[in-house]
């Protein structure tokens, strides 16, 4: 090829190359992309969410069992919403006036409840023998009403632990009730909440119940959510001495080899039986004994009365060259 003509095979090659190691796709062979939230990192994964779902019904019913057994009267508890949110986040959404409640855990940080006021009033006047009726005005509780309002507070706090106990050994219990303003100094604002929101229906008045966990609680309860793998568990000795017995009366393959070599086609041509074709090999040179195509040792031919065998002269590593040297 003249000068001229590879040069230009060898740009066009060149140029070929490149087009097809470009780090830019084509419009139509790009993947499907949509654009990252990173809110969304971390978020419960489908499995998780429905087995905090199964977990949380079992609150609902422990609380509605307990409101009846407190109150005489029957409250519809109906779970709304599983989401992870922020410290700040949940305060904002939380309304004004409001108190919030913490329930001191056993494995030491408190959840916190907020319970809509609309449905706390009415809930508190059948406390004190009313028949329940809604308050005209919503506002933060009195000392004395926090003080009556506290067995329900008790009783949304044994419901909890009772719907985590069978999957999780930790106990709450009623801490305090504080206004929200107060609340705030108890968190930061950037600490991760696992929120929990129920709707509450009580003859003709409908509230929210929300309950969140902050990170060491709601980690200790998806570890135990999210299925763990078995650990692998070592053979009994008697299997692995059966292994081993079985290994021994194995049969394998066992071949010595010459290495390779190259020759004439002129030599090949001319050979008749009886001739001998010379290789460049020296006779004392050790042999490739191979098991099972693994090259395993370096041994020398030899003869044992009318039979031919292998005199085995060094054991050969059977981790390939490249691996060997990488893990030096």
């Amino acid at each position: 090829m003249e000068p001229a003509l590879a040069s230009e095979a060898f740009r066009m090659l060149r140029e070929k190359a490149r087009a097809k190691t470009s780090a830019v796709c084509a419009p139509s062979e790009a993947s499907s992309v949509s654009p990252f939230d990173p809110r969304q990192s971390g978020q419960l994964s489908p499995g998780q969410r429905q087995a905090v779902e199964a977990l949380h019904k079992s609150f609902a019913s422990h609380l509605v069992d307990g409101v009846g057994n407190l109150l005489r009267t029957t409250l519809q508890v109906d779970l709304a919403a599983i989401e992870q949110t922020s410290g700040a986040e949940f305060l904002k959404r939380t309304p004004e006036p409001a108190s919030l409640v913490f329930f001191r855990s056993t494995l030491g940080p408190s959840a916190i409840m907020h319970f809509d006021l609309p449905l706390l009033f009415p809930l508190l006047d059948l406390i004190l023998g009313g028949p329940g009726t809604d308050s005209t005005e919503v506002r933060d509780l009195t000392d004395i009403e926090r003080e009556l309002v506290e067995p329900l507070d008790r009783v949304i706090a044994r419901s909890l632990r009772d719907a985590w106990e069978p999957l999780l050994q930790v106990g709450f219990d009623f801490d305090r009730r504080c206004p929200k303003g107060e609340a705030a100094a108890q968190f930061s604002p950037a600490d991760r909440l696992l929120l929990i929101a129920f709707e509450l229906r009580w003859q003709q008045t409908q509230a929210r119940l929300q309950l969140a966990f902050p990170a060491v609680l709601s980690s200790a309860l998806l570890r135990k959510l999210t299925p763990q793998e078995a650990p692998a568990r070592s053979a009994p000795a008697q299997d692995r001495g059966r292994l081993r017995e079985q290994l021994l009366t194995s049969q394998f393959l066992v071949e010595l080899l010459l290495p390779r070599s190259t020759v004439s086609v002129r030599q090949l041509y001319g050979l008749r039986p009886g001739d001998v074709l010379l290789l460049p090999l020296r006779s004392n040179e050790p042999l490739t004994v191979q098991v099972s195509g693994q090259n395993m040792f370096l041994a020398s031919a030899v003869r044992s009365g009318a039979r031919r065998g292998a005199q085995v002269q060094k054991i050969l590593s059977i981790i390939p060259e490249k691996e060997g040297q990488e893990t030096k």
